[in-house]
């Protein structure tokens, strides 16, 4: 028995699976109906907004470098290393002079906000 017939809902590309999406740097439709699965591009000297997500994230880092301050707390990752964000934490995601590209999952619909507003969103590529 091979590896994919053990594992029936295995995702590979090259299986014609309508759900493939290859021409979006995040790809939101891929994983199952519990998990998200999405790639992150973010080029050099870059710095996102202070958030936080109501469920863990689990990030790989497959090129470049980042540094995320987890709620006050400096994290650096480069390529081959990944990274669990705790739910709820605040954090926010900056690159140096190499940006980075990392995968990233996290559970199907989870929702992010910022410090300060009650609003709470679930990102399109997470949904």
């Amino acid at each position: 028995m091979t590896t994919h017939d053990r594992h029936p809902t295995h995702r590979n590309p090259s299986h014609r699976n309508p759900r493939w999406r290859d021409d979006h740097p995040r790809l939101p439709t891929q994983g199952g109906t519990a998990l998200a699965l999405w790639r992150v591009e973010v080029p050099a000297d870059r710095t996102g907004p202070v958030h936080f997500i109501d469920t863990e994230q689990i990030w790989t880092i497959v090129a470049g470098r980042l540094t995320i301050d987890l709620d006050g707390t400096k994290l650096t990752a480069a390529e081959g290393d990944t990274v669990i964000l705790p739910a709820d934490v605040l954090r926010q995601v900056s690159t140096d002079d190499a940006g980075f590209t990392a995968i990233v999952a996290a559970q199907a619909g989870a929702k992010a906000g910022v410090p300060g507003s009650d609003t709470m969103v679930v990102p399109p590529w997470i949904a």
